[in-house]
């Protein structure tokens, strides 16, 4: 992660600084990342948190062009504070054709009567036709009992392109969207996405708890370490090693299946001990790991190949 820079609340002097609504907010100091790579398509996320006696917040990977100096403005409105980030020159007369994802991190003072907190963002006006407005990025709830909608893991296995149906048994979701908060614990609703996803009310995310589920968004994980060759390689050895096995289930005779067996040993890397099952996630990522090491030697064989065609070539011209 790249260092912090402080950005304070300010921006543009003209009367158009705060858009319609947000009148009489203050400004906020936060911490702005330097940019965080040359894409603006990564997808935003808002984290919420106590910490001595105040609410931390941190905005991941809000989109701003390159090397724009973001500011932040609050509003206090009964239960509900509202905090905007924009770039702190909403009318730039030169700016970079490209953009970039940034952090940025605030600080709330306590506040008793608050439940919520929404966070927005707003571009500047270089360019466009209509004034900028506001997007809500998140909203996130605020307490000791504070609960939100929860999307939960689904089915481990399901087939691309199902029906996107309510699935029967659960309530179809009409107002509940995942972030937003709630009131009863536990209760559930279905968003009609398919593969038995449902919407949970519940004060932490169910997929990243201890027997949750696998997901891939960076947010959620910590220790990202990209393979490199050499690991790629060493995957692929422990894949052509591991013994395939056709079997029957003893309660299932009539299908017979393909898999390995735990008890071999050879598939610790994708076994989850805990269940005495195999972590089908781990497994196809551990296939497509020996497949892009297959793919490389491929690669370097056809280069090779065209090398040694060249030169014979070369030779047959002299």
């Amino acid at each position: 992660m790249l260092g912090l820079v402080t950005a304070c609340g300010g921006g543009s002097t003209t009367n158009d600084t705060l858009p319609d609504g947000w009148s009489g907010a203050q400004a906020l100091t936060i911490g702005q990342t330097t940019c965080k790579g040359n894409s603006p398509a990564a997808s935003t996320s808002f984290e919420l948190s106590a910490a001595n006696g105040m609410l931390a917040g941190v905005i991941k990977d809000v989109a701003f062009r390159c090397q724009q100096t973001a500011c932040a403005y609050v509003s206090e409105d009964g239960a509900k504070t509202r905090v905007l980030v924009q770039p702190c020159d909403l009318h730039p007369t030169n700016v970079p054709k490209c953009g970039c994802p940034y952090d940025v991190s605030f600080t709330l003072p306590a506040r008793t009567a608050r439940t919520s907190v929404e966070v927005y963002r707003r571009d500047d006006f270089y360019g466009a036709t209509t004034t900028p407005t506001p997007t809500l990025i998140a909203t996130r709830p605020v307490g000791p009992t504070a609960l939100q909608w929860f999307q939960t893991c689904g089915d481990v296995v399901c087939s691309v392109g199902g029906t996107n149906v309510a699935d029967a048994g659960v309530a179809a979701c009409s107002t509940e969207k995942q972030g937003v908060a709630c009131s009863a614990s536990g209760s559930m609703c279905d968003p009609a996405v398919g593969c038995n996803v449902h919407l949970l009310c519940a004060e932490k995310d169910p997929r990243v708890q201890p027997g949750g589920c696998p997901i891939s968004r960076r947010e959620a994980k910590r220790d990202i370490a990209y393979l490199d060759d050499a690991a790629l390689d060493d995957l692929a050895t422990k894949l052509r090693a591991l013994r395939l096995a056709r079997y029957r289930y003893k309660d299932a005779p009539k299908r017979e299946r393909l898999g390995f067996m735990i008890d071999d040993g050879q598939g610790a890397l994708a076994v989850d001990e805990a269940r005495d099952q195999i972590d089908l996630y781990t497994y196809l990522s551990w296939t497509v790991a020996a497949l892009q090491a297959e793919m490389k030697r491929v690669d370097a064989q056809g280069l090779e190949i065209a090398r040694l065609r060249r030169e014979i070539a070369r030779r047959g011209s002299r």
